[in-house]
């Protein structure tokens, strides 16, 4: 992904710090917004990876960390997601800045997938279709209730670290640009020695 130089120097894309901070291509979709043939298996890893801007390896990673799952396969085995994991890849990718766990945001991936009529994983379609709608049910009243408390808390929780991620920046940027005046006077070209007369 190519990147912009930086107002002291060129930035460096290929840093191992930059690795994991891929920007978004896309924003994600709100849960409401996502309808139930969001979950029919169409795209093949190298398509998802492509349009979400990370590597597959990225993929199988998240893959095996149980924060997407393949909604099916060719006939060929090749694993095949849906839309409704694209819009998890995209979560996740706005959510790891922040420094959350991979069990948090798989919590929060189920929290969303609750409030949005499906069951954890994204399992189910809109409105509770094709999963328990009772209130012991994965989209039953008591759960949906549960998963909306946890999402407020963790909306605060959001509002606190961004703060704290500005405030951090801010404090970088200072640091920044004296080390930019310092270099700067450093690379100033010295005055010319002059030879003193009585020598």
């Amino acid at each position: 992904m190519p990147t912009r130089p930086g107002p002291h120097g060129p930035a460096t894309p290929d840093s191992p710090r930059l690795a994991g901070l891929q920007l978004p291509r896309e924003r994600a979709r709100p849960a409401r917004k996502i309808g139930g043939a969001d979950s029919d298996p169409t795209m093949k890893i190298g398509q998802v990876a492509e349009r979400v801007g990370l590597s597959m390896r990225s993929l199988r990673y998240y893959e095996e960390a149980g924060l997407i799952t393949p909604a099916g396969r060719t006939s060929g085995g090749f694993r095949l997601y849906s839309e409704l994991d694209v819009q998890r890849l995209l979560l996740v990718m706005q959510m790891k800045p922040l420094g959350y766990t991979l069990e948090q945001m798989r919590q929060v991936l189920d929290d969303l997938d609750t409030l949005g009529g499906r069951g954890p994983g994204g399992q189910g379609g809109p409105g509770g279709q094709g999963g328990a709608k009772d209130a012991g049910g994965a989209h039953g009243p008591a759960n949906v209730a549960v998963a909306r408390e946890r999402l407020v808390a963790l909306q605060a929780d959001v509002e606190e670290r961004y703060t704290v991620a500005q405030r951090r920046l801010e404090i970088a940027s200072i640091f920044r640009e004296h080390l930019a005046t310092e270099l700067g006077e450093a690379e100033e070209p010295a005055e010319p020695h002059e030879a003193d007369p009585t020598d």
